[in-house]
């Protein structure tokens, strides 16, 4: 019976890390855009596939960060929320998701390097590299930006909305939501038979252990109070170690990384004035090339 069992719990780990990859679907011209097709290695050689979307007036450029088991296609809602801003957006796909290289996701810490593997990109391309930049992230998206940011320092400020605080309070919180009290044992055994893939204490990662370096960067941080998948208390540590440029909006009605409708006035708002600030504070900035 126990072997038995523990085939199982290597079955969910291995669905969970090699997730089913989404089509790529929903484009860019969906908002009225023009958009480049764009490919680029991860700091640690995978290719990744995405889309530059150039703004002919662009002040900044924004690399924009999907959650898991995603694509690009999903980012596109806040593209479409800042699209009259004078942003360049970087949307691409993770590894192992959509349109990347590589079968093995890690839900954050490995795709750290795909964030700074298109921090490298834009300072390579020639209608980008004088421009500052900054990254919007949900979930493991926002999870991988945050700790991208604290290793390298061309990314000037950070939206994360749903980000988890560990990478194992974020298991933990998963099958919680599946599984109810037996939630955090599942999450165990399931941790232990990813071990061979993963190879890391999930306790000793994720961007609690980063978002100080942050500082002075601004950093917003957006979680909905109905969040089951990641807890709003997360978002509370986050802000707590990330210091007095970081700010925290919880969203009263709103679950995991969708915004409800009841709150989307307020969440817009707040995106626009902090990128606007963003956007005001770069005009005598440092590019992102060097």
């Amino acid at each position: 019976m126990s072997r038995a069992f523990d085939g199982i719990y290597r079955f969910i780990a291995a669905h969970a890390l090699r997730p089913s990859r989404h089509p790529v679907r929903k484009m860019p011209a969906r908002l009225g855009l023009p958009f480049q097709s764009v490919s680029f290695p991860s700091r640690d050689g995978l290719l990744l596939r995405g889309w530059l979307i150039p703004h002919p007036e662009a002040e900044v450029n924004f690399i924009l960060c999907h959650g898991y088991p995603s694509n690009r296609s999903e980012m596109l809602f806040w593209v479409g929320l800042l699209k009259n801003f004078p942003i360049n957006y970087l949307v691409f796909d993770f590894r192992a998701m959509g349109e990347s290289e590589g079968n093995l996701t890690s839900f954050g810490i490995n795709e750290m390097n795909d964030v700074l593997g298109a921090v490298d990109f834009l300072a390579a391309d020639n209608g980008t590299s004088q421009l500052p930049v900054g990254a919007i992230g949900i979930s493991m998206g926002g999870a991988a930006a945050l700790m991208a940011a604290a290793e390298d320092e061309r990314i000037g400020a950070v939206v994360s909305h749903g980000a988890y605080a560990t990478l194992q309070s974020a298991v933990e919180q998963r099958y919680r939501a599946v599984f109810g009290r037996f939630g955090p044992f599942f999450a165990d055994q399931v941790a232990k038979a990813g071990q061979p893939w993963l190879n890391m204490d999930l306790s000793q990662v994720g961007p609690l252990l980063h978002i100080g370096r942050l500082a002075p960067r601004p950093t917003l941080l957006f979680h909905g109070k109905r969040d089951r998948i990641v807890s709003p208390q997360d978002a509370i540590q986050l802000l707590k170690a990330a210091g007095s440029a970081a700010h925290l909006e919880l969203l009263p009605r709103s679950g995991h990384v969708r915004v409800n409708r009841s709150d989307l006035p307020k969440y817009r708002s707040r995106l626009l004035e902090f990128c606007g600030r963003f956007i005001g504070g770069q005009s005598s900035s440092t590019a992102v090339a060097g």
